[in-house]
């Protein structure tokens, strides 16, 4: 186990810093907008990237670019349920989950909407 740790870690340093900022933010643009985070968290990758931060720069430059990413991933997940929202909900995924649903969950996010999204 310690070898494959040594490893992961020795690789991860021998990674451009620039390039390892970008793949870090560009991971947080993908699980906040599209899912992927299911399936590989980028709250991960953001870990893994920050063993091999050598410099306050670097860490500061991490950061700007993982909150960066966050903002766009969240206005492109925005943007995506905006124009897809319709037609899932006509479709027969939207049926399946019923029109009461459907309608309590607006309620939900007209009385609670904006402190649930800035939770989340």
């Amino acid at each position: 186990m310690n070898e494959l740790l040594s490893w992961l870690l020795d690789t991860v340093q021998s990674v451009d810093p620039v390039l390892r900022t970008l793949l870090a933010g560009g991971a947080i643009i993908l699980e906040t907008s599209i899912l992927i985070g299911l399936v590989v968290p980028g709250d991960t990758i953001v870990i893994v990237a920050a063993t091999a931060v050598s410099s306050p720069l670097e860490g500061v430059l991490l950061g700007v670019s993982v909150v960066v990413g966050a903002l766009v991933g969240e206005s492109i997940g925005f943007w995506i349920g905006r124009w897809l929202g319709p037609r899932i909900r006509a479709s027969r995924l939207g049926a399946r989950i019923g029109e009461a649903n459907w309608e309590r969950s607006e309620r939900y996010l007209r009385r609670r909407g904006g402190p649930a999204i800035f939770l989340s």
